[in-house]
């Protein structure tokens, strides 16, 4: 195959990448909204139908996503590690966190909820609630910092050291919003009326 054929193969792959980049970005971002809810009240077999579905779909997003990126990767290095840029190296290792994180959400955060669907999020012991919004925020932080790293022209010729500097601040910052979110969302519980003997 001459190297024309594949570099408009390669762009065809680049749009079905950023199509599905904004389908994992839509997907997400609904899915945290009616997740949200559960602050104000339990959430419905019928919410947790529609997360249950969009989880499904952004995991084989994701998967897409994988594909369409390592061919990309292949047709500009051949998979010469030598060849990956600063920027290539953290946008794996985002991509990396982020499919490890929407994993544990599927397999871990999303059933416990379920489970206990009964209780708003703020019903839940601290430590449940920390563990939930680190998981959001995890997601959130890394589709932020994907966006970023694919859109921001500047961070193209980044170093490492910077690229470690800007994606840690990124996450640290989520991380923090996550520990004051589990706190905000704490509820007194009330305490037992007395039965009169």
């Amino acid at each position: 195959m001459v190297f024309s054929e594949l570099g408009q193969i390669e762009e065809y792959v680049r749009y079905i990448h950023l199509g599905l980049l904004a389908l994992c970005a839509w997907l997400v971002i609904t899915a945290d909204l009616t997740a949200a809810k559960s602050v104000f009240r339990p959430l419905t077999n019928k919410d947790f139908g529609n997360l249950h579905r969009k989880h499904t779909v952004l995991s084989w997003s994701l998967c897409l996503l994988w594909l369409t990126g390592a061919f990309i990767i292949w047709n500009t290095t051949k998979f010469q590690v030598s060849e990956f840029s600063p920027k290539l190296v953290a946008k794996l290792i985002v991509v990396s966190i982020l499919t490890l994180n929407a994993c544990i959400i599927g397999r871990l955060a999303l059933p416990f909820m379920e489970r206990n669907k009964d209780k708003t999020l703020g019903q839940l012991p601290f430590y449940i609630r920390e563990r939930i919004a680190i998981c959001g925020s995890i997601s959130t932080a890394s589709w932020v910092s994907a966006a970023c790293l694919g859109a921001i022209p500047e961070l193209k010729t980044a170093s490492a050291e910077e690229l470690v500097v800007l994606l840690g601040a990124t996450y640290a910052a989520f991380l923090i919003f996550a520990t004051v979110f589990a706190v905000a969302t704490s509820i007194r519980q009330p305490k037992p009326i007395p039965v009169a003997p």
